[in-house]
């Protein structure tokens, strides 16, 4: 039963492997058909959270594979007993980008007021008093107890789904939601560095999305992936203050940002 057990992860990491790729697929097309007016013109609510979720879709799987897999092994076990109800891995992913959804809808609203306080403002100012304070809190962050603490639950869940285990579909969308608002704790300035620096960019995505991948998947002690980060952090910050031309979008500083 053990080997039926293991033999059944290698299916459910591909699955989500598959549905990463499209989701990347998916959003780089549905980026390249946006019509962008500028770096914080989101377009409609509607379609900036459809755009959000997809992105949270594909960027965010390595936060959730590790407890999705031990969701499926304890469902596995009751499996044997007749208890496991179809669709709980479903309901436990929805929770989950629920809750990033639940942050895309602040986001929004920050970015849309900020967008405005900013209009004609040069892409130079934008990198210097937005994204580099921004890089800055978030390399102060990682120091902090609650980003320790939502890592440790990020990068080791078994323990946390044990002590809150919860029967049913809505039991496993509640696992879902509230594993989301760990990995929210734990990612959300650097989502917050993606909004501000590239809004709907796909390289930022993409930067963001393997910093992500190092900080929980890397076989390291949880505070050497929390010193990486940092140090990224601090990279962009000097970056955006000495030439923010290097950074992925931004131009040589002169021109303002268009509206």
């Amino acid at each position: 039963m053990i080997r039926h057990r293991v033999a059944r992860d290698p299916m459910l990491i591909s699955s989500l492997l598959v549905l990463g790729v499209v989701a990347w697929l998916v959003s780089m097309r549905v980026m390249d058909d946006m019509t962008m007016d500028g770096r914080y013109a989101l377009g409609a609510p509607i379609a900036f959270l459809g755009a959000w979720v997809l992105m949270m879709a594909a960027m965010m799987f390595p936060s959730v594979w590790p407890a999705l897999i031990v969701h499926q092994r304890v469902l596995s076990r009751r499996a044997e007993s007749g208890r496991v109800e179809p669709g709980r891995n479903a309901a436990f992913v929805s929770g989950y980008l629920l809750s990033w959804t639940l942050y895309g809808v602040l986001a929004f609203a920050l970015v849309a007021a900020v967008g405005q306080a900013l209009s004609g403002v040069s892409d130079a100012a934008v990198a210097r008093y937005v994204v580099a304070p921004i890089a800055i809190a978030g390399a102060v962050y990682q120091a902090v107890p609650l980003k320790r603490f939502c890592l440790r639950h990020c990068r080791s869940p078994m323990f946390w789904l044990a002590q809150h285990w919860r029967d049913g579909i809505r039991g496993s969308l509640r696992m879902g939601v509230e594993h989301g608002a760990f990995c929210v704790g734990c990612c959300w300035l650097l989502m917050g560095l993606m909004v501000a620096a590239g809004a709907m960019s796909v390289t930022w995505m993409a930067l963001i999305a393997i910093a992500i991948a190092l900080e929980k998947l890397l076989p390291v002690p949880a505070w050497v992936a929390s010193a990486v980060i940092a140090a990224g952090f601090l990279t962009v910050a000097v970056i955006a203050v000495a030439d923010p031309s290097l950074l992925p979008g931004f131009s040589d500083g002169g021109a303002p940002m268009s509206m």
